[in-house]
Order: structure tokens, then sequence, then C-alpha cells
């Protein structure tokens, strides 16, 4: 069933990457007058050009030198989630800095052109210009590509390399991840797609293959990363559970811990950057407390533990993934259907999707909590209505969706038939709700109603035909 990817198609995926990737960031460059990164963006951005020339991750010069260089409505999120350290002398942020270690390199690579460029030109090299800019946004092409082509190696375990590409692609093009990795870039989503499509598929060679001393610690290393890049990556670590279980049944006596050690090991040193974190900034470091009705604050952000917001994750007319993007809805289908089969890798893939959501339907606003009871609306607020395109949260378990894409593809011929039509459908449609988010003719922050989706698309449309014509 397996089969290489030839060489032909990689370059064909890369050429249309790059041709995507250059007119996605023509236009963002253009709406945002002149900058690639933006809002939220701004703090991974900074935590790379200070692991790159500073060597540590306090963000205090890079918040200075930023705020001058930036418009204030660029600087909004930035400014209402930083906070200064008693003394004023330091700043601290909310977001880890794992974005910030995974796009490094790309940043080095953009400001060593800097300097050649300011070198040249004869003018100071700029540590904030388009050009390391650019390079950081590069950094999501290459984790898009990255998780890209792992989903397709995973799928291609699980199907036949035509069905393994079609998941693939409709789940990437059909879902957010396509949006977070071409058209804002500067997000955490793109590194976190790519590398937790990696460690899916090293985690299947582990369990198909047979759990090794140096997988466990690759696979603790890539877990222990993506914490370090977004906190509910750790709900990732459910994929441990089925290989202890294989590794414990089948060593029956000999020694059980070099291996989970080893996991361990990896999982640990990649946080080592969180401590260093916290170690820079006085006081940084995640703060956890409980308080009544059954919430959880973890770093000044509030969880409800009932999930009040289970359903409207997956179904809400504003941001709901189900509603937004369908793929993923047939991608969840295919793992429910492989699960009632009793498929372990299903179950392990669909208990993980619920409790990104369990989570998701309980998140409140950072700090909402500093100062006593926060309003009712705090959670709805939070996700509902914050700016995103679709259900930005789950873009990490877009490999997931596409192994159960596969998975449902593969499960009868006349199924089979019946959804190949039906996927570049749900793919254009997709790609035409991303035109009208980024021309403004849908809402970035309300429900939007299927009519409202289809005026929007066709407004849109309207007006890039008009500025061609």
């Amino acid at each position: 069933m397996h089969q290489p990817i030839r060489m032909r198609n990689i370059l064909i995926a890369t050429v249309a990457t790059i041709c995507a990737a250059a007119l996605t960031f023509s236009v963002t460059i253009w709406k945002t007058s002149g900058h690639l990164v933006w809002s939220d963006g701004l703090a991974y951005f900074m935590y790379a050009k200070s692991i790159v020339l500073d060597a540590d991750t306090d963000l205090t010069n890079e918040y200075r030198e930023i705020s001058s260089v930036y418009p204030p409505r660029a600087l909004a999120s930035l400014s209402a989630n930083i906070q200064s350290t008693p003394d004023g002398s330091h700043v601290k942020v909310p977001w880890p800095p794992g974005d910030g270690l995974a796009t490094a390199p790309f940043y080095a690579l953009g400001y060593g052109l800097e300097l050649l460029v300011a070198n040249v030109s004869g003018r100071p090299a700029d540590p904030y210009g388009i050009i390391p800019q650019i390079f950081f946004g590069i950094a999501s092409i290459a984790y898009g590509l990255l998780g890209i082509l792992a989903t397709f190696w995973l799928c291609n375990r699980l199907a036949t390399a035509g069905i393994a590409w079609m998941a693939t692609l409709a789940t990437f093009l059909g879902g957010p991840a396509i949006f977070y990795v071409f058209v804002d870039p500067s997000m955490a989503h793109a590194p976190s797609y790519g590398l937790v499509a990696l460690l899916v598929l090293v985690w299947y060679r582990q369990w198909k293959e047979g759990i090794t001393v140096t997988g466990m610690a690759f696979c603790g290393f890539l877990l222990g990363l993506l914490v370090t890049i977004r906190f509910q990556n750790v709900l990732f670590g459910t994929l441990a559970f089925p290989l202890l279980q294989q590794y414990i049944a089948s060593v029956r006596g000999r020694n059980l811990l070099y291996l989970p050690l080893a996991g361990l090991a990896g999982f640990l040193a990649p946080l080592s950057l969180l401590l260093a974190a916290s170690a820079d900034i006085a006081g940084s470091g995640a703060s956890t407390s409980w308080l009544p009705g059954g919430v959880i604050t973890i770093n000044r952000v509030p969880i409800d533990l009932k999930s009040p917001f289970f359903l409207d994750v997956l179904f809400s007319c504003r941001h709901g993934l189900f509603y937004w993007t369908p793929i993923a809805a047939l991608g969840t289908l295919g793992l429910a259907v492989t699960t009632a089969r009793k498929d372990a890798i299903s179950v392990t893939f669909l208990l993980t999707i619920l409790l990104q959501v369990y989570l998701i339907g309980g998140l409140g606003i950072v700090g909402s909590y500093d100062h006593g009871q926060p309003p009712a609306t705090s959670w709805n607020d939070h996700w509902m209505g914050g700016t995103s395109f679709s259900m930005r949260y789950l873009t990490e378990c877009t490999p997931l969706f596409g192994a159960g894409l596969a998975y449902l593809l593969s499960f009868r011929p006349a199924l089979t038939r019946l959804l190949i039509p039906v996927l570049p459908v749900l793919v254009a449609w997709n790609l035409l709700l991303i035109l009208a988010y980024g021309m403004n003719t849908i809402s970035h922050s309300y429900c939007v109603t299927f009519t409202g989706m289809l005026n929007g698309i066709g407004e849109a449309v309207r007006t890039v035909f008009g500025l061609l014509t």
C-alpha cells in the first residue's frame, strides 16, 4: 500500500507553494501598510529576534523597540496582554516562546540577508524590517509543507496513495490550516501543525514497526517542543498511552523503565526553554489557581471544567469548525466509523480531538479573573467573538482529520465514488471563504450565516473581477 513520494510531485508542490506564498504575502503586506507580521504574531516574531540576536527570551527591549516601528492598531492585542514586572524593568507575555525557537533559523537567515542588503545600501540593518519578516513567514510555509508531507506519509499507510493524496490535500485546502500557513503566517499554528503531523507519523511508525529508544525520545522531544509553542498541545500526549500499553504487554516482566524514561527525557529537554523564559523575567512563570464553580486558571487563563461551549466549538455560526469547514466533519466521521470497528488508532485520534474541543469549550479571557468574577460572556467573547478564520485552535488536528478522511474514503467503494466529487466543492468553498474573509466582506468576529457567506463570497468575487477588468 505504501508508496514513496515521487520527486516530481515534491517539485510541483514546492513551486505551487512558492507561487501561492508570493501572492498571499504580497496581499497581506499591501493590506497592512508594509508589514507581514501582525497582531499576536508580533510576540512570536519578537521571540525569534530575541533568541537569535540576544540569546534569551526576555522581550523587554523588543517590545520597546517595536512600539516605535508598528502603528498602535497592530500592537493592540500585544499591548492588551503584555504586563510589566512590579519594578517596571521587564515585560512579560502570556504566549510561550517555543514558536520563536521553531522559527529562529528562518529569522536568522532573514536577518543575515538584511545585513547584506543594509551594507550594500549604506543603511543600518533593521531587525524588524520586511526582509526578516518575510523569512519569518517562510517558516510557516516550510512547516506547512512538512505538515502536508507527514500527513500524506501517514495516510498512505492507512490507504492507497491516491486516497492518501486526496485526504491530505482536502483537509489542508478545505480547513483552517491553509489560512494560517499562507494568509496569516506569523501565528504559531503553522509550525505547530507541521510538528504535530511529524509527531503523529513518528508515533505511527513506533506503533506499527516496533518501539525503540530513539523513537520514544524523538516522540517525547516533539511533544515537549509542541507544548512550548502552544500549551494546549500537551493534549497530544494521549498518543503515549497506547504505546506504553503495547510496550508493557510485550516486555512481560523485563525492565519497563528505559523506554518510558527515554520518552520523558525527550519531553523535558525542550521544556527547559520555558524554565529559561521564567528565569529571564522574574515572576513570569505559569501560575495555577482554583476558583468556585469548577473553574481553574492557568497563567491567568480561566478554564471552566464544565466546557459550556463544547458543541459551539464545532457548530457555532461564529467560528464552529464543522460549520465553517465541513471536511473536518467528514474526517471526524471517518474516525468514528473505524472507532466503532475497534480500531485503536482511530480511538486515539478521536479521543485527542474530543479533548481539544473540551478544552476550547471551557477557555476564558486572559486575565478576566484578575480582579474578581468575570462577565458572563467571557468565554463567549474569548474564542467565539475573537478575530479568527474558522476554529483556528483546532488547526493542529488537521493530520488527524486527514487520517479520518482517508479511512472514510477507503470504507466502501460506493462511498468513495460519492465523496470524490464532493471534496473539490468543499475545498473551493473554503478558499472562497478565505477570499471573502481577507476582503472583509464577511465578519471576522460575529455569526456568519450561510446566506451571509454566499453574499460575502459574491461581493468578494465581484470586487476581484472588477479589479482585474
